[in-house]
């Protein structure tokens, strides 16, 4: 499965949403060791893109890396991105995964966790990006919350 992967990946620009995210970051890890032409990690939070960048840099420096402080709700800025970078793979693990924060400011889950995947898929099929895959850690059975 690794192999197939690489060659997926290999020489490809790869996006990854939350990209500074604990989920974000590991994919941009993973994703880097499959030499991609160039990574696009994109955040909301400058310091953990810049923790990122520094990382993907030791880990393989062949690989291009770009950040971008984005939010993925912001539609004419994120398609700037796609625009710009024209990402072959999209990974999306943007999202409002913790279910306090959630569950106080619903409003704010929806916009980024519905809104957001919105966007980034309607981008994805615009700028025809081969392969998006939506990864979340949020599952429901029966929810009885906003998540």
């Amino acid at each position: 499965m690794k192999e197939e992967l690489g060659l997926i990946l290999s020489g490809k620009t790869v996006l990854i949403t939350g990209g500074g995210g604990m989920i974000g970051s590991q994919i941009c890890r993973q994703a880097a060791a499959m030499k991609p032409a160039r990574i696009v990690c994109l955040g909301q939070n400058a310091e953990n893109l810049k923790t990122v960048l520094e990382d993907l840099r030791k880990l393989s420096p062949s690989v291009e890396v770009v950040t971008e402080v984005w939010d993925v709700r912001e539609r004419d800025r994120l398609a700037t991105v796609f625009g710009v970078h024209r990402p072959s793979i999209v990974f999306h693990t943007a999202a409002k995964k913790d279910i306090r924060d959630a569950e106080a400011n619903p409003a704010q889950a929806v916009t980024v966790n519905v809104q957001g995947t919105v966007n980034v898929v309607e981008l994805a099929l615009a700028s025809d990006s081969e392969k998006l895959v939506f990864t979340s850690s949020i599952k429901a059975f029966r929810p009885v919350g906003v998540m």
